[in-house]
C-alpha cells in the first residue's frame, strides 16, 4: 500500500482482495461472489460513511462483528475499485488509540 504522509490522518490505497486465488488464510473467494459483495457493501457502508474495520478481526460470531465500535475502528475504507482480479481501495486511518501500534 501506498500512503500519504505529513497529514494528521493518513490516506492509503492498494489491494484489498485477490479474486479466484487463495488468500493467506487459506480462502478462495470467487469473482462472481465478490463482485456482488463489494457492490453490496459500497452501497451499503461506503457511501453512508459506515465502512470502519479493525487491525484485529472480531470472531465472526461475536456481536462485535457487525457492529462499528469507534473507539476500536483503525481504518474507513472511502473507495474500492478493480484492476483485473484485484480490488483496490483507498482506506485512511483513524483518530483512535486502535490506530497507534
Amino acid at each position: 500500500m501506498s500512503s500519504s504522509a505529513g497529514s494528521m490522518v493518513d490516506v492509503s490505497q492498494g489491494v484489498l482482495a485477490d479474486a479466484d486465488s487463495v488468500n493467506h488464510n487459506k480462502r478462495l473467494y470467487r469473482k462472481e461472489t465478490l463482485l456482488r459483495e463489494v457492490q453490496r457493501f459500497h452501497l451499503e457502508e461506503i457511501l453512508p460513511g459506515k465502512a470502519f474495520g479493525e487491525l484485529t478481526h472480531p470472531c465472526y460470531t461475536s456481536k462485535a462483528f457487525r457492529t462499528i465500535i469507534t473507539s476500536t475502528a483503525s481504518h474507513q475504507v472511502m473507495a474500492v475499485w478493480w484492476r483485473d482480479n484485484q480490488l483496490h481501495g483507498l482506506v485512511r486511518t483513524t483518530c483512535t488509540s486502535s490506530r497507534l501500534i
